[in-house]
C-alpha cells in the first residue's frame, strides 16, 4: 500500500473510491482538497506535474504544458467532473 493510500485510509475511507487520482504523478501529490458540500479531490503540485513529464516522458516545456491543459482541465468532459483533482501553482519568495 502506497504513503497515499495509506492517507485515505486514515482520513477519507469513505471518499476513498470517489477520488480520481493523476497516474504517474504521485510525486506531484500535495493532499487532499475539502469544501463544504462538496467531495474531496486530489490536489498536486501543477510545476512538479510538467516537471515529471518534462523528465519522465521527455516532453519539452510546450508538450508538458499541452498536455496538463488537455489531460487535466479538460478532465470534467469525460463525465466525470465531481472526482477531478485540483492543480496547485506554488509561488515561492524571493529572497531580499
Amino acid at each position: 500500500m502506497t504513503a497515499i493510500q495509506d492517507f485515505l485510509e486514515s482520513h477519507f475511507e469513505q471518499f476513498k473510491d470517489d477520488i480520481l487520482f493523476a497516474d504517474g504523478f504521485e510525486d506531484a501529490f500535495i493532499g487532499i482538497v475539502t469544501n463544504k458540500g462538496h467531495k474531496p479531490t486530489a490536489c498536486y503540485d501543477y510545476q512538479k506535474c510538467l516537471e515529471i513529464l518534462r523528465d519522465r516522458d521527455g516532453m519539452d516545456n510546450t508538450e508538458a504544458f499541452e498536455y496538463m491543459e488537455h489531460a487535466m482541465y479538460n478532465i470534467h468532459d469525460q463525465n466525470i467532473h465531481h472526482k477531478w483533482s485540483i492543480e496547485i501553482i506554488l509561488v515561492s519568495t524571493m529572497e531580499q
